[in-house]
């Protein structure tokens, strides 16, 4: 394919392109993190992302100060992100029409899920122009969830253009003799779910496969349904979330008011499901009267509500300050200013046999300067870090171990305060196990409440466009 570019003024000509449907100023982590690995570049890039017609929160600041790395913006209206195959399928061609009216061929092109479209665009766009080179990035496993079963997908392919299409690019790379194969690569079939094809696709077009961290790689791989491992692996590489510079944590200064005569904690993020505080709160509730008044542990959180009513009835209530979420730069501005910085792992010791998450977070949290309080899942990609303050998931005596830590060196004139409780060790245990049993009844129960009506909205819509496609 002839080389547009030798033909055109390539003063606004860009060689790298990033597809994210959730790009800034939309508030999304998938969004953030590409826009962290531009500012690490310090390359302008062009982007493709979609312009929602619905109601999403964006982030305007973060966007302003990113804007100086985008060379052109290629937009998209759509009235939702397409979750359901065909969708897809409909939603990659019209997002080439417009990729390809800037009129010259990209040498790199970036894809992170989340969003699955991303990976799918991708794609389309490599399969066009096969000498672009093209990174996948994944930011957690796609085919299972959190528990390790399979995501249930309704989608199937309809689209026996689209079926003929791969398969045919699959049997070229099959035909490849320069490529060390065990055995053939499988084709793709109608019953194939989306998550399935949202890895497997870039596993096997993309020029390089990026994940966040070795057990994610190690999980997404060794349990994918294909022999593909080592396929993949000679074309993989692990980056974790980029820190960014230390001068951006001071973009946007916060006016929220800390009282530095107390120890102040900080936890940003959504508490539901299976990563919760209770270990936190165990510790908390242990210590005496004294030592309870010089400490604040400040939430920043989109379900304020929920941690609310869910410390009504501990003793350490008075001492926790819940808000509402803030933007990225308050966040990060905010992370300088408190003394600890909460932080916890996923539990998945029950489902999976390492963890293959990290949180995104703790990127943002080494950058700040200020220690780090890690509950982490053992031999988990968090627990492999070296941080001033780690304790362990499923072990309240290790939670308790570190706080008493975290007073001796923030408060040693209370020190003397650790050891003095009316409470026994026993009766706060129980109390705790009780506790978290009934806790996570309820998160489980708010967790398959969206779930299904997540299910229902994509059944919904794949009805409405099968009803759409008979008109």
């Amino acid at each position: 394919m002839k080389n547009k570019n030798t033909e055109k003024n390539t003063s606004n000509i860009c060689e790298d392109l990033i597809i994210t449907s959730r790009f800034p100023p939309m508030n999304d982590v998938s969004g953030i993190v590409l826009s962290k690995r531009i500012m690490e570049a310090n390359k302008k890039v062009d982007t493709f992302q979609i312009k929602l017609n619905s109601n999403v929160k964006y982030d305007y600041d973060f966007n302003n100060l990113i804007e100086k790395y985008i060379n052109k913006r290629i937009y998209l209206e759509k009235t939702a992100i397409p979750i359901a195959l065909d969708d897809i399928i409909q939603f990659t061609k019209e997002a080439m029409v417009e990729i390809e009216k800037v009129d010259y061929e990209y040498k790199n092109i970036t894809s992170r899920s989340w969003t699955i479209d991303s990976h799918f665009l991708a794609l389309e766009y490599k399969l066009n122009h096969p000498n672009v080179c093209w990174t996948a990035e994944f930011s957690d496993p796609l085919l299972y969830d959190l528990n390790n079963k399979v995501r249930p997908s309704n989608s199937v392919i309809h689209n026996q253009a689209f079926l003929e299409k791969i398969n045919k690019m699959i049997d070229t790379i099959n035909n490849n003799k320069s490529i060390d194969l065990k055995e053939d690569l499988p084709h793709i079939n109608p019953d194939d779910g989306l998550y399935l094809l949202g890895e497997y696709l870039p596993y096997v077009f993309a020029d390089k496969i990026r994940f966040t961290n070795h057990n994610q790689r190690e999980i997404m791989l060794s349990e994918f349904p294909y022999n593909i491992k080592n396929f993949v692996m000679e074309k993989s590489e692990v980056k974790h979330h980029p820190i960014l510079p230390k001068k951006y944590y001071h973009v946007k200064e916060s006016d929220y008011n800390i009282d530095n005569n107390f120890i102040n904690f900080g936890y940003f993020g959504t508490y539901v499901g299976k990563r919760h505080l209770e270990y936190l709160f165990y510790a908390f509730e242990k210590l005496h009267p004294k030592l309870k008044k010089r400490i604040r542990i400040h939430f920043f959180t989109s379900n304020a509500n929920f941690i609310k009513n869910l410390i009504s009835d501990l003793s350490i209530s008075e001492s926790i300050i819940i808000n509402n979420q803030v933007s990225l730069l308050e966040f990060l501005n905010l992370s300088t200013k408190l003394d600890i910085l909460i932080v916890n792992d996923t539990p998945t010791k029950k489902d999976f046999k390492i963890n293959p998450y990290l949180p995104s977070k703790l990127a943002d949290y080494l950058g700040s300067g200020s220690d780090i309080w890690a509950i982490c899942e053992e031999d988990s990609s968090m627990d492999k870090f070296k941080l001033p303050y780690k304790s362990y998931l499923n072990d309240y005596k290790s939670s308790e171990d570190v706080l008493h830590q975290i007073i001796q060196d923030k408060l040693p004139d209370l020190k003397d305060y650790l050891n003095k409780t009316n409470m026994k060790h026993k009766d706060y245990e129980n109390y705790f196990k009780s506790r978290l049993t009934s806790l996570n009844n309820v998160s489980e129960t708010l967790y398959k409440q969206r779930l299904y009506w997540l299910n229902r909205s994509e059944i919904e819509k794949h009805n409405v466009n099968k009803k759409n496609m008979m008109k």
